[in-house]
């Protein structure tokens, strides 16, 4: 009967109102892992998929039967791209996999789940990828028998839920042009019709219906595009009541027997997550952080996605009123990285998706209570982002002072070094940063966004083959802590050394995060850093200390510069530079990715030629643009110097499904050829001493490998 997830996609057309909640969660997104509690509350199963497709679990009824939708993805355009199968797990255990339908003699070749109820039946509808949208069919599968439910009108009919006395709903196009909700009952299609206040073209969605009848979803059209939440009761639509400034609408996803409804605000633009009690509206607990609630089970628990930093999808239960980071109550060495939760029976057992190490693409999972009480968010700490960021000003630990006046005494003063207010992450992190405080050298260092139990910018080694990094400290300071999080598959030896003092060890595990106190009482001109597993490591909030005394200025509380930036500084739309310096061109600035790139860009830097390169959007590890050849057909492409210059590397990253083996040529230059693994990036370098006026870049998996970061000098 619980649909729970039918929200795991987004929409289009009348099949894309079940995509629209099909697939929430599923997109490629920056990592969120939070800190595991000692006292794991769930165990984890995992439910497998088609095949390498991408799937979720999205519905679990009170036997345990559960059912998902798994399609394949389409990493270059960020988007589903078709091959949907709907799937059941009768059992609820991996081995029970099975796919249902399409229908039968109607050419059909998708099928899409859309919920289950407490005697195993399930419905869902399948259409043909090239009609998507014209000729789609409700199902209804029990025992084995898939039966074709018709459908009310011209096009299309989709089921989306389910109650215990076999009662369907979902949606229908009853005149060919406006789909609304629909239930089907005793043999027969009935309009649940749509609000009166938009009565020029309007379109309604039903996603869920509980025993009592009760079915909700939501309402549009009329020339205002925007969502409202409401309920059908006796067949009759009620709008249920929104925030203030819920300005692009919402909608309602599921609702319990007890009559609770759960659901969001603002879809997709900051929301939300909300219930409904007696049609009275409330807001989930998140911290300002975008949320979503899909589904509720009869004791009022709530499951959903929680964003609790930029791109950072993790699943979340509400329960007695507190947010439940589900990623934080698993087992410390979970490979784990929970996604959306999209399902919950009253046992408590919640299903969703999310991603592990060494598989591609989410993955369906099953979490079972251990008993252990979950640890819900800390209210004052709603993400695990260290709150100071490398804009700082120098803090003293010291009492202060009405009038502080320096004294002979020193009084130590700390500075608490992130990394998020660097822009364009993912890409080499070179000179100073902060100014005055840090120089990272040249090429030693990655400037990591998100990922794993990060949930912010980091640094780790610049390339996979490295296991150690220098950085130089420049205004005498001493390095106190620093933050690490091994995200190998192995344990990682750490060590950070400093001339003079002693060198700190420490052993950190696989997916483990740890704060490492080096005890050190002298500064240090230079560190390193090693780790036995390279850039699989990496690092955070390194505070730094030294002697108030030391300090420029008449104060106690010197400030560095207010905006520190790192040198030198990468800008997409550069003019060419003076001799003898270098110049990163990124693609970050131009708009409109997904196309083509043509011609000159940055103006006078680099000439792209005609219809040969393709500007990429946010793709696997490049998560800003990129480029890479115009079609699967190209293994090659050639890019023009107006004015002739050295190129010193470029960043690939291969998001192919095999090893691709990448060359750069230039004319009187040695080629340069590198093998990239599937899934990795790396900084390829020329060494090159001459200039080029024509560089050629090959890739033996074509288009699958994407380029970023050409940094150039002359």
């Amino acid at each position: 009967m619980r649909r729970g997830g039918s929200h795991l996609l987004a929409s289009g057309a009348l099949c894309a109102a079940l995509l629209t909640i099909l697939t929430l969660g599923v997109l490629p997104a920056a990592e969120h892992v939070a800190s595991a509690q000692s006292a794991a509350a769930y165990t984890i199963v995992d439910l497998g998929t088609v095949g390498d497709q991408w799937a979720g679990a999205s519905s679990i009824n009170e036997s345990g039967q559960i059912v998902g939708t798994s399609f394949d993805f389409d990493w270059r355009f960020q988007r589903i791209s078709g091959g949907y199968h709907a799937l059941f797990w009768p059992d609820g255990t991996p081995q029970s996999m099975l796919t249902i339908g399409p229908v039968p003699d109607m050419g059909h070749d998708q099928s899409l789940i859309g919920g289950i109820n407490n005697n195993g039946v399930v419905v869902g509808g399948s259409w043909t990828d090239r009609n998507y949208g014209t000729n789609g069919r409700a199902w209804r599968y029990e025992n084995g028998v898939l039966t074709n439910l018709g459908a009310p009108g011209p096009k299309d009919s989709m089921a989306s839920d389910i109650n215990d006395a076999g009662d369907i709903v979902g949606v229908a196009n009853w005149d060919g042009d406006h789909p609304h909700a629909a239930l089907f009952s005793n043999g027969q299609w009935f309009d649940l019709g749509t609000l009166p206040e938009v009565p020029l073209g309007p379109n309604s969605y039903a996603f869920d219906i509980n025993n009592a009848g009760d079915v909700v979803g939501f309402s549009k059209g009329g020339g205002d595009e925007r969502k409202k939440p409401v309920l059908w009761r006796n067949r009759v639509i009620l709008r249920l009541p929104m925030p203030a400034d819920a300005l692009q609408g919402g909608q309602a996803n599921a609702l319990n027997d007890t009559g609770r409804i759960v659901g969001e605000s603002n879809p997709g633009f900051d929301g939300r997550a909300l219930y409904w009690d007696n049609g009275v509206l409330h807001e989930f607990e998140s911290f300002g952080h975008d949320a979503r609630a899909l589904d509720v089970n009869t004791h009022g628990d709530t499951v959903g996605e929680w964003t609790p930093s930029f791109g950072a999808h993790t699943a979340v239960l509400w329960t007695a009123g507190r947010l439940i980071d589900l990623q934080a109550q698993l087992p410390a060495d979970t490979d784990w990285n929970l996604t959306v939760a999209g399902g919950i029976n009253d046992a408590g057992i919640i299903v969703g998706n999310g991603s592990r190490t060494g598989f591609l693409g989410r993955r369906a999972f099953l979490m079972r209570p251990t008993g252990a009480p979950p640890v819900p968010v800390p209210t004052a700490t709603p993400t695990a982002s260290p709150t100071a960021t490398a804009s700082a000003t120098f803090t003293s630990t010291a009492t202060p002072t009405s009038t502080p006046t320096p004294t002979a005494t020193a009084t130590p003063v700390t500075l608490t070094v992130t990394f998020d207010d660097l822009p364009r992450p993912n890409r080499v992190l070179e000179g100073q940063y902060p100014n005055g405080v840090i120089d990272w050298g040249s090429n030693a260092w990655l400037l990591s966004g998100p990922w794993r139990q990060f949930t912010t910018n980091s640094v780790s080694f610049n390339g996979p083959g490295r296991t150690s990094g220098s950085l130089a400290l420049l205004d005498g300071s001493r390095l106190l802590q620093l933050e690490a999080f091994n995200g190998g598959s192995t344990s990682s030896s750490l060590a950070i050394a400093c001339a003079g003092q002693p060198t700190v060890q420490t052993t950190l595990g696989a997916n483990t995060r740890a704060v490492i106190t080096t005890g050190w009482t002298q500064p240090c001109a230079a560190i390193t850093v090693s780790s036995t597993n390279g850039w699989d490591t990496n690092f955070d909030s390194l505070v730094l200390a030294r002697d108030s005394s030391s300090s420029p200025g008449p104060t106690a509380t010197p400030t560095p510069t207010a905006t520190p930036t790192r040198t030198p500084t990468a800008t997409p739309t550069l003019t060419p530079l003076p001799s003898g310096t270098q110049q990163i061109v990124t693609f970050d600035s131009l708009p409109n990715p997904g196309r083509p790139l043509n011609g000159e860009a940055p103006p006078g830097v680099i000439d792209w030629g005609s219809g040969a390169w393709y500007l990429s959007g946010p793709w696997g590890q490049f998560r800003t643009n990129s480029v890479s050849f115009n079609g699967p057909g190209l293994t090659s492409a050639d890019l023009s110097l107006p004015t002739p210059r050295r190129l010193v590397r470029v960043d690939a990253y291969n998001g192919g499904r095999v090893s691709s083996s990448v060359s750069l040529s230039c004319s009187g230059q040695p080629t340069v050829t590198t093998l990239v693994g599937v899934g990795q990036m790396t900084s390829i370098q020329t060494n090159w001493s001459g200039t080029c006026a024509t560089v050629t870049v090959r890739s033996t998996n074509g288009w699958d490998t994407n380029l970023d970061n050409f940094v150039l000098d002359t």
